[in-house]
C-alpha cells in the first residue's frame, strides 16, 4: 500500500492490575458522549468508502483512505459481511476489515466502472451500552445498532449500466473502553437484503442522483495546521460531556482533517506536547 502513514495501536487492552479496581459504570454524561460518538464514527465509515470506491480519486488517496477506515474498527479481525441474491438465493462472505476495503477498493475496477454506496434512512440504536466481560478486566461496554446501505454497480461508457444492485440491513457493533479512553466498530453483519436489481439501463441523471439526506457527506473546513496545533505530538479527542473517546499522533490526526473527520475548530487547548479536541 502506498499511503505512508502508521497508525499508533492504542486498541491493546489495557490489562494492569490497576485497572481491575477502576470504577467502570458510565455515567449519563458518558452514555451521551459515547452515543454521538458512534454516530460519528458511522459516518466517517461512510465518508471513507465513498474515496475508496471513487475512481476520480487520486490511488495514494484512496490508500490512505483505507488505512483510515481500518482504525475506525476494535481490531483488524472484527468482520464485515457482504452478500448478494442470485436466483432468489441470498449468498452471504464474511472478510476481515483489511481485506474488505481491499476488495471493496479493486472491485471498483475489476468489476464495475463505478460503484455508489450510499445510506437511504438514518442510524438506529439497537441495544445501548452493555458492559462486557473479558476475564476479570472491566471497562468494556458494547452497543448495537442498524443501518440501511443501498449499493450500486455500474458498468459501460457512461457508467449506465446497472449491473447489480440491492438495498441491505446491516448490524453494527460499537465498543467502548472506558479505561483506554476509545470508541470503536466492531463487527458488521448482513440483516436482510431487499429490492435486487440487475441488468437494468438507467439515463445519465439517473445514475448521477445520490442517496437523501442520511448520506451527506463532510467537507474539509479551511485550517491551518501548523498555526494549530504548534508543537503537540498527540491530540486527545473529547466528547462534548469530556469524556476521552480517542488518542491518536498529531501526523494522523493532520490526515484524518484532510478528510474532514474533524477541523481545527474543535481544538479546545493546547498542553505541552498535547493538544485536546472536544466535539
Amino acid at each position: 500500500m502506498s499511503a505512508s502513514l502508521s497508525v499508533h495501536n492504542f486498541d491493546k487492552p489495557i490489562l494492569s492490575q490497576t485497572s481491575f479496581s477502576k470504577v467502570t459504570e458510565l455515567s449519563e454524561e458518558e452514555q451521551a458522549d459515547y452515543e454521538r460518538e458512534c454516530e460519528r464514527k458511522y459516518k466517517m465509515f461512510q465518508l471513507y468508502q465513498s474515496v475508496i470506491t471513487d475512481v476520480t480519486v487520486d490511488g495514494n488517496r484512496r490508500d490512505l483512505a483505507i488505512v483510515l477506515a481500518e482504525d475506525l474498527f476494535f481490531n483488524p479481525n472484527q468482520v464485515i459481511e457482504v452478500g448478494y441474491v442470485v436466483a432468489g438465493k441470498t449468498v452471504r462472505d464474511s472478510y476481515t476489515v483489511p481485506k474488505y476495503f481491499k476488495r471493496l477498493r479493486e472491485r471498483t475496477t475489476s468489476t464495475y466502472t463505478k460503484v455508489e454506496i450510499t445510506y437511504f434512512k438514518p442510524i438506529e440504536l439497537v441495544e445501548n451500552f452493555k458492559e462486557q466481560t473479558f476475564g476479570t478486566y472491566k471497562g468494556y461496554y458494547k452497543a448495537s445498532y442498524k443501518f440501511y446501505q443501498k449499493f450500486q454497480g455500474f458498468t459501460g461508457k457512461a457508467n449506465n449500466i446497472l449491473l447489480y444492485g440491492d438495498e441491505t440491513t446491516k448490524n453494527l457493533e460499537i465498543y467502548a473502553d472506558k479505561n483506554a479512553g476509545r470508541v470503536k466498530l466492531g463487527n458488521i453483519t448482513i440483516d436482510a437484503i431487499t429490492n435486487v436489481t440487475v441488468g437494468r439501463i438507467l439515463s445519465p441523471k439517473g445514475v448521477s442522483q445520490s442517496g437523501d439526506s442520511a448520506n451527506e457527506k463532510i467537507s474539509p473546513s479551511q485550517y491551518n495546521t501548523q498555526l494549530e496545533l504548534q508543537n503537540a505530538e498527540f491530540v486527545i479527542i473529547q466528547g462534548k460531556n469530556g469524556t476521552v473517546l480517542s488518542k491518536m499522533p498529531v501526523s494522523e490526526f493532520k490526515n484524518r482533517l484532510s478528510f474532514g473527520e474533524y477541523t481545527t475548530s474543535s481544538i479546545k487547548e493546547i498542553v505541552g506536547k498535547q493538544a485536546v479536541v472536544q466535539l
